[in-house]
């Protein structure tokens, strides 16, 4: 069947919204249906007022493992207690969320609790410190499922919503298999390689950390929406990265200026909101803003890839005859 010349010129014709433009119309679309920050709210008022679950049993093993290596020194061993300290794993949780806490830590809000569990050895840390990541992992894809709903501009029910959600956790989950698989695939060769150039002399550290940082770097613009095509699109994991990239390949400038623009607001917005968080009450303000502010740059991402994701499928599909009329 050939391709109507008339469907071809008004698929090209018609003008999708710039990267400013497409934030503002996130906003819009938030401001229409701002229940959805009531999730990372509550997310961030469990990380700053609830319990917290130290790593410190984890450092301490650390150290004691370490302790004969010579670059165990007092220094390092403060710096890593330190660390033992600071670090809350229930903030795995919040992974994927717009959470304020996770970025500037709990004790930088006032009134932040001190309550804390320590009783737990290294290895139930890791097992635990590995489900919350996945139950974190899918938090992020619930929300992403509920900001989906809008996006589409369809109505969230009562059974669709833990459908589409379960749907996507599951597609989610096996991007995340698929992601380290083939990063396994890659690194295990090269640190192979790296090793036997080391044993004759050959040290290509450098060299293979400066590739590794590009690669992931040109990975992270490359399958920047596959999350967004997996929720908007109901794509599974391999079809979620081939949209992305074609969204990104078609769309390349416009596409680093939106990751640019939300990179610096995720990263400005938390260090700007430090000034008010001197007081409780600032806390929950701040709270508020972050999740507003972060939540519409989401938001934006995706409604970014729906726009785009539908000028890649318009030419192939042949517009009816009363459309081109």
């Amino acid at each position: 069947m050939a391709w109507p010349q008339n469907g071809r010129s008004v698929a090209s014709a018609e003008q999708t919204p710039g990267v400013i433009e497409t934030i503002g119309n996130a906003f819009v679309l938030l401001n229409k249906q701002p229940y959805v920050l009531v999730f990372p709210i509550l997310l961030d008022l469990f990380l700053w007022l609830g319990v917290r679950l130290s790593v410190q049993p984890l450092i301490d093993a650390l150290i004691r493992w370490t302790s004969s290596s010579p670059s165990m020194d007092e220094a390092t061993i403060s710096r890593l207690n330190d660390i033992g300290k600071s670090v809350n794993l229930f903030e795995l949780l919040a992974l994927s969320m717009p959470s304020l806490v996770t970025r500037v830590g709990a004790d930088a809000i006032a009134g932040a609790s001190n309550n804390t569990i320590d009783t737990l050895s290294w290895w139930q840390l890791l097992l635990v410190g590995l489900l919350l990541f996945l139950v974190g992992y899918a938090i992020g894809v619930f929300y992403l499922t509920l900001l989906g709903f809008l996006v589409r501009n369809e109505r969230l029910g009562l059974k669709s919503l833990p459908q589409a959600t379960f749907m996507n956790i599951f597609r989610a989950y096996g991007y995340l298999l698929l992601l380290v698989g083939v990063s396994l695939l890659i690194l295990f060769p090269l640190l192979i390689l790296s090793s036997i150039l080391l044993a004759i002399g050959i040290s290509v550290v450098a060299l293979l950390s400066l590739l590794l940082v590009f690669a992931f770097i040109w990975a992270y613009v490359l399958l920047f929406f596959v999350k967004d095509a997996i929720v908007v699109s109901a794509a599974g994991p391999a079809r979620a990265i081939y949209l992305s990239y074609n969204v990104v390949r078609a769309n390349f400038w416009p596409c680093i200026g939106l990751i640019f623009v939300s990179l610096l607001i995720k990263i400005g917005t938390p260090l700007a909101l430090l000034a008010v968080t001197r007081s409780p009450f600032g806390g929950v303000l701040a709270f508020i803003v972050n999740s507003y502010i972060l939540t519409g740059v989401i938001l934006a991402a995706m409604l970014f890839y729906r726009d785009r994701a539908v000028k890649l499928r318009a030419p192939q599909l042949p517009l009816a005859p009363d459309r081109l009329s």
